[in-house]
């Protein structure tokens, strides 16, 4: 940016700030949580030299940022008026003699800042230039050049800030889940040694593995994986959320070789990378993707994708026919992660799932759906009539999967399937309240039937109901509700008639059911409206609901 001083009727001076090149002996330590910039100046017209300057930096208050270190490049080191507690540090350098070249922007400074959580700061802005408020007086900044044609001195004040925003290129914040999860690093980590980058949660790791390279287990003393391998996914469990930092460089070589069956795959991207973009190069060789420890997977052959992007951070389970590579590709997804806040969690009648690593998976056919409408859940169950796995109908005219969890072999209380147990199924119809029983009829070739296997896989081809007799909730009669105009590209309009009181909630989910908003609806009779914008959404398939104690109605809406 540029800063136009008057007295200096042909000058242009431009000051900007970059990551450090480590010229003025300081540069970003990925290790010590430090990143460093440096404070650049740039001349239009010749013939002048840097004498002097008093330059603040400004960035997000400290405990997000704190001040560090500076160093002077092309000057003395200068007085610094320190304020680091409101987020502002002026540098300042002196006795300086250095020739500045037209049009040629020079470092003549650097500033290093420290952080304790990367996560709080990415994309925040340090800003350089301009002024600062200290004890209630504001105060500029200011540079002092030399004309070396006329000899004049003069100095200026500086009204303008340019601004960069933060990024950490060397470094991965991997997020871990409460519970089990799938994780992976993209990039290759500078130490791999696995007690070392896993030493900051330790306390709260139970145990991690792969399929391949063993098992760490700090409770057991047992490490047999030893080094972090960037080309393998992990599965691990955690007793509480927590969060690592993990330096390093992103790798030149981004091929994962697969063996025949199962493995468990890293995502070598910083960005969301479409889950088709990876696997369709093996085609028919794939059998299914699967996240671990949840509901997402992507099933080709039955058109079955509610996994959609392969997310930064996270691992999956692959099942292929024969041993392959895929490769993560240059072209990306630019959409930002699923926050997986499922609305059947909400309204299931049953105790929530378990989620664990190894999972049985039912694809329930075109023609077993045709049973089911728009809006039931489907529940799984072990033989204590714990709620094992759970699936919402979205759509009644295509195929569909539920994923059944295993037990958890980790905790004391049985909470998932044992291996070789029956499931039995249940089916809760929202728009009426009524659970029935199902009775499943399997595919000649499924590989499996309704007895539990860890990763097993069952086509389901039919599906009976027969009443249980259980009418869950007493809803409402005489209530309409209408959605319009649909389809819609913007603006729809959500009315609601009825000499009746509702207090619910309104539901918008996408096509796979992962929650996009919710919001209070009270109706105490009459009409009522809401007026909702897809406007920032993608084009496609979505769901509003209103659910209460009394009421629940599902609407689909298109998106153009």
């Amino acid at each position: 940016m540029s800063f136009f001083w008057i007295g200096l009727s042909a000058q242009q001076v431009s000051l900007d700030i970059k990551p450090s090149s480590g010229d003025c002996l300081l540069q970003s330590d990925c290790e010590s949580n430090t990143i460093c910039y440096d404070l650049t100046i740039a001349i239009d017209q010749p013939n002048w030299e840097l004498r002097s300057y008093n330059v603040w930096v400004q960035y997000p208050s400290p405990p997000l940022l704190n001040f560090n270190s500076d160093n002077a490049c092309i000057t003395q080191n200068g007085g610094d008026t320190d304020n680091n507690l409101d987020g502002q540090y002026r540098v300042g350098g002196v006795n300086g003699t250095f020739p500045l070249q037209q049009d040629t922007p020079v470092a003549f400074h650097s500033i290093c800042l420290e952080y304790d959580d990367g996560s709080m700061i990415l994309d925040s802005l340090i800003e350089v230039g301009g002024e600062a408020i200290v004890y209630g007086f504001a105060f500029e900044s200011t540079v002092t050049m030399k004309n070396l044609a006329t000899g004049e001195t003069t100095g200026f004040a500086i009204s303008t800030m340019n601004s960069i925003a933060v990024q950490l290129d060397d470094k991965q914040i991997l997020a871990i889940e409460s519970g089990w999860s799938g994780v992976s690093t993209w990039m290759e980590p500078d130490q791999t040694d696995i007690e070392y980058i896993m030493a900051p949660v330790i306390d709260e790791l139970v145990v991690m593995y792969n399929l391949t390279e063993g098992i760490f287990s700090p409770e057991f003393n047992l490490n047999t994986i030893n080094n972090w391998n960037y080309k393998s996914g992990y599965i691990m469990k955690v007793n509480d959320g927590a969060s690592l930092n993990i330096c390093g460089s992103e790798p030149e070589n981004k091929d994962i070789n697969l063996m025949a069956g199962w493995n468990v795959i890293p995502v070598l991207s910083n960005e969301n990378v479409p889950v088709e973009m990876v696997f369709d190069e093996i085609g028919d060789n794939l059998v299914i993707v699967k996240e671990i420890a949840g509901y997402q997977i992507y099933y080709p052959e039955f058109s079955i994708n509610s996994l959609s992007s392969l997310i930064p951070g996270k691992a999956y389970f692959v099942k292929v026919l024969e041993s392959c590579t895929i490769s993560y590709p240059e072209q990306l997804d630019k959409s930002t992660a699923n926050n997986q806040t499922w609305y059947f969690e909400l309204i299931s009648p049953w105790n929530m799932p378990h989620k664990t690593p190894e999972t049985h998976t039912f694809c329930f056919e075109s023609n077993a759906a045709n049973r089911f409408q728009t809006g039931d859940l489907i529940g799984a169950f072990d033989q204590n009539g714990t709620c094992t796995g759970i699936m919402e109908i979205l759509d009644s005219k295509n195929t569909f999967a539920v994923s059944v969890f295993g037990n958890d072999n980790t905790t004391e209380t049985k909470d998932g399937m044992n291996e070789s147990e029956r499931i039995a199924f249940s089916l809760f119809r929202t728009a009426t309240g009524e659970t029935y029983n199902l009775d499943l009829a399997f595919r000649d070739d499924s590989p499996c039937d309704d007895h539990y296997l860890p990763n097993g896989i069952s086509i389901v081809k039919d599906a009976l109901l027969s009443t249980t007799g259980t009418n869950i909730n007493n809803y409402l009669s005489g209530v309409d509700l209408q959605i319009f105009p649909n389809p819609t590209r913007a603006e729809t309009n959500f009315k609601l008639s009825g000499d009746v009181l509702i207090d619910g909630e309104l539901i918008v989910t996408d096509s796979r059911g992962q929650m996009i908003f919710n919001t209070k609806h009270f109706h105490e009779g009459g009409v009522s409206f809401r007026e909702f914008d897809f406007s920032k959404y993608s084009p496609g398939v979505y769901y509003l609901r209103l659910i209460s104690d009394n009421y629940l109605n599902i609407q689909k809406i298109v998106v153009k």
